[in-house]
C-alpha cells in the first residue's frame, strides 16, 4: 500500500499511562570552568563567552481534574519540553579606512612587496575620468601625484560610504598599511524552544481518538563586529500537528482515519541591520539605483572593495511552508483473506519571499584607478575607486516564489494465507500527483516543448550569403533550422499566449501492481520474492525556488566602460554621467525594465535556459511523469541452531 520503495521511519510519541511518570533534566557549560585559550593569553584578551543551557522535562499520567473529572481507564496527556540558551564569544578582525584614506590620502598605503628587494611598494593611484589619447593612439590615465586624490574630485556618495565605516582601534597585521586593524568582539546566540504534547482518549471499546501537537522555535545569530557591519540572523518556528481515530467494528474489521498539519517559517537574515538614522537616498547616488528599494534605512552591499570588510547589505530570504495530509483505511479480515483498502490526501504549498531593501544587491569597485584597464593588481585601489565614485552596481531585484501541489492516492491488497506455509499478498495502488502551480502566476517560467518556429531567417537574408562570404564555406549545407525553424522556447506564464498559473502538467493516474509470495519448506526454512511496480511521488518536487521562476522586476548591472578605458558609468552623478548613460534610442546601458511580453522575454533568453540579468533560474519542461521503479526482491530466511 506505501508509496515508496525502500525502507520507512515510522516514529510515535509518547501516551500517558494510569499513573504519573515524569522527568527532568538540566546540561551546564559556561567559561568560568574553562581556561582561556592561548591566543587571548597571547594578545591580552579575556575569556570569550561561553554559555549552554539545555534543559527540560517531561510528564505524562491521566488526565485528572478533583471532583471534576477522573481519566483513569480512560484519558491520558504527555507533555515534553526542552529548551536551549547557548551564547559564545570571539574577537572578530576587520579591515576598515584609515583616517587618511577617508582624506583621499593612500600615500602610506602599501601597494604590494617587491619579491627582489623585500621592501613595500607605495600605491600608484590614476584618474579615470579624465585621460587623454597620446600620439600612439593608447589612452593614458592620469596620475594623482603622491596617490592623494584631490577633495574637489571626490564624489559624495563614496566618501560618505568610507565614512560610515569605523576608525581603526587597533594596529594593522604585520607587514600591511590597514588589514585587520580594527577588533571587536562578536556573539553567537542559538536559543531553542521545543515542546510536545499528546492527549488520548478512550471513548469505549470500539473507539480511540488521539491528538498531538508540537512546537520548534530556534534563532540562530551572529552580531555583527561594528554598527553596518555583516552579521546574520535565522528564525525557524514549526507547528505540527495530528488527529487519530480508530474504530473497531467487529473482531475482524477495523476502520483508521488520520489527518495531520505543518507549518514551516525560515527567516533568513544576512548583513547588515537597518539603520533608522540612516537615510540612503540622501547619501549621492543615482537615484534609479533605488527602483527595486523597499527601505531607504538599509545600506546597499558594499563589498569587493580592496581588503575592506564589508558593510551594509541586508539579504532577507522568508519561506513559509506548509503541508497538510489526510487518510482512511478499512480492514477486513475475511477467511485466510486479509483485506485493506484506504485512501491518502497530500497537498504541499511554499512561499519565498525577499531581496535586498535597499533595492541593491552589490556594490563592487571599478577597478578605474588602475593604470590599465587589463593591468592585475600592480596599481589603483579599491577604496580609491570607491572615493571617485567609480563602481559598480547590480541587482536582480526582490522575488516573490510561491508554488504548491495537490496529491491523491488509494490502493487495495489482500494478505491471502494460501496454506500454513504459503503465503500470497496482491495489491494495486493508484496515485495522481496533481499539477504544480503557483499563487501568484506572474512569476512564473515555463519551457514550451510545443511552441514551433520560434526562430526563422529574415526575408532579405539566405544560406547562400553564407556559402558566398568565404570559399572554404562553399560546400558547408544548410543547417536544418533554416527549413524547419527552431521549436521550442521559455516563455512566461499569466499572459496572453500562456494564461493560467499551471508550471507543469502531470499524468492523470499511475497504477501500480504488487504482488509477494512467501513459502516455509519447514519450521526453519522460508523464501520470500517480490515484485512491483512503483512511481515515486512528485510531491514535493521542484517546491523550491530553484526553478521557474522569474522575478519580474526592474534589473541592472552597471556597465563602467564598453572598451575598458573610457570611463561611462559611475554610482552618483558627480562627473555627469549617473550610473545608466542613456543611449540613442532612449534605453538606458546596463539597466533592464522588468519583461512584461513573451516576445521581449524570447529576445533576451534565446540561447540561454539560464536567464538574463533580470532574472530566472532553471526552467523545466510543462509536463512531468511521474519517475517509474521496477522494483523486485528474493530472500531466503533459514534459522540456523535452536537460539538463533
Amino acid at each position: 500500500s506505501g508509496r515508496y520503495s525502500g525502507f520507512l521511519f515510522t516514529m510515535s510519541t509518547l501516551s500517558g499511562t494510569n499513573a504519573f511518570h515524569g522527568k527532568l533534566f538540566e546540561y551546564f557549560r559556561n567559561q568560568l570552568m574553562n581556561a582561556n585559550s592561548w591566543y587571548n593569553n597571547n594578545h591580552n584578551i579575556s575569556k570569550d563567552v561561553s554559555h549552554q543551557n539545555n534543559y527540560g522535562g517531561a510528564i505524562g499520567g491521566p488526565i485528572w481534574i478533583p471532583k471534576l473529572y477522573d481519566g483513569h481507564n480512560r484519558t491520558f496527556f504527555f507533555f515534553a519540553y526542552e529548551g536551549q540558551i547557548f551564547k559564545t564569544g570571539t574577537m572578530s578582525q576587520s579591515t576598515v579606512p584609515t583616517e587618511e584614506e577617508r582624506q583621499g590620502i593612500f600615500t602610506h598605503t602599501i601597494a604590494h612587496y617587491d619579491p627582489n628587494t623585500g621592501l613595500p611598494v607605495p600605491m600608484r593611484i590614476f584618474d579615470p575620468y579624465h585621460g587623454y589619447t597620446d600620439g600612439d593612439g593608447n589612452w593614458v590615465r592620469p596620475e594623482f601625484n603622491n596617490a592623494v586624490i584631490p577633495q574637489s574630485q571626490w564624489t559624495k556618495v563614496g566618501s560618505n560610504i568610507l565614512n560610515l565605516y569605523p576608525l581603526p582601534n587597533h594596529a594593522p597585521l604585520y607587514n600591511t598599511s590597514n588589514q585587520n586593524n580594527y577588533w571587536a568582539p562578536v556573539q553567537t546566540t542559538f536559543p531553542i524552544d521545543r515542546l510536545t504534547g499528546r492527549i488520548d482518549e478512550n471513548i469505549n471499546a470500539s473507539h480511540r481518538i488521539n491528538a498531538r501537537f508540537s512546537r520548534y522555535d530556534a534563532s540562530y545569530s551572529i552580531s555583527p563586529p561594528f554598527k553596518l557591519g555583516y552579521g546574520k540572523q535565522n528564525d525557524d518556528l514549526n507547528w505540527s500537528g495530528s488527529l487519530q481515530y480508530t474504530w473497531i467494528l467487529s473482531p475482524t474489521s477495523i476502520i483508521e482515519a488520520h489527518g495531520g498539519f505543518s507549518y514551516a517559517s525560515l527567516v533568513t537574515s544576512q548583513g547588515a541591520l537597518p539603520d533608522p538614522s540612516l537615510d540612503v537616498t540622501k547619501l549621492g547616488f543615482d537615484p534609479m539605483v533605488f527602483v527595486d528599494q523597499t527601505n531607504i534605512h538599509n545600506l546597499p552591499s558594499v563589498n569587493n572593495v580592496g581588503l575592506y570588510s564589508q558593510i551594509g547589505g541586508q539579504y532577507v530570504d522568508r519561506m513559509p511552508s506548509q503541508n497538510y495530509n489526510a487518510a482512511a483505511a478499512y480492514t477486513k479480515v475475511w477467511g485466510r483473506h486479509s483485506i485493506k483498502t484506504g485512501f491518502e490526501y497530500y497537498q504541499t504549498a511554499m512561499h519565498e519571499y525577499g531581496g535586498d531593501p535597499s533595492g541593491i544587491n552589490d556594490i563592487y569597485a571599478g577597478d578605474g584607478t588602475r593604470q590599465l584597464w587589463n593591468e592585475d593588481n600592480n596599481t589603483g585601489y579599491g577604496p580609491a575607486d570607491f572615493l571617485l565614485g567609480s563602481a559598480q552596481v547590480h541587482t536582480y531585484g526582490q522575488f516573490n516564489y510561491s508554488p504548491y501541489m495537490r496529491s491523491f492516492a488509494g490502493y487495495l491488497m489482500d494478505d491471502w494465507k494460501v496454506s500454513n506455509k504459503l503465503t500470497v499478498q496482491i495489491g494495486l495502488r493508484i496515485d495522481h500527483d496533481g499539477p504544480k502551480k503557483l499563487k501568484y502566476a506572474k512569476t512564473g517560467v515555463i519551457w514550451d516543448l510545443q511552441a514551433k518556429n520560434v526562430l526563422t531567417p529574415n526575408t532579405d537574408w539566405n544560406w547562400s550569403q553564407v556559402q558566398a562570404s568565404d570559399p572554404a564555406l562553399a560546400n558547408l549545407p544548410s543547417p536544418g533550422w533554416i527549413a524547419n525553424g527552431v521549436n521550442g522556447r521559455s516563455a512566461l506564464l499569466d499572459t496572453p499566449e500562456y494564461p493560467g498559473n499551471v508550471l507543469w502538467s502531470t499524468n492523470a493516474a499511475v497504477w501500480q501492481p504488487r504482488l509477494a509470495i512467501s513459502y516455509a519448506f519447514d519450521n526453519k526454512t522460508v523464501i520470500h520474492a517480490s515484485g512491483g511496480i512503483i512511481y515515486q511521488g512528485l510531491n514535493g518536487l521542484g517546491m523550491d525556488a530553484g526553478g521557474n521562476i522569474y522575478y519580474r522586476n526592474d534589473a541592472f548591472e552597471s556597465v563602467l566602460t564598453l572598451d575598458g578605458q573610457h570611463w561611462l558609468s559611475e554610482m552618483g552623478a558627480d562627473h555627469g554621467l549617473g550610473a545608466f548613460p542613456q543611449q540613442p534610442d532612449g534605453s538606458r546601458l546596463g539597466y533592464s525594465p522588468s519583461i512584461k511580453t513573451n516576445q521581449d522575454w524570447y529576445y533576451n533568453t534565446f540561447g540561454t535556459i539560464p536567464s538574463p540579468a533580470s532574472g530566472s533560474e532553471l526552467i523545466e519542461s510543462t509536463h512531468q511523469g511521474s519517475p517509474q521503479e521496477y522494483a523486485w526482491g528474493f530472500s531466503i530466511q533459514r534459522q540456523i541452531g535452536s537460539s538463533w
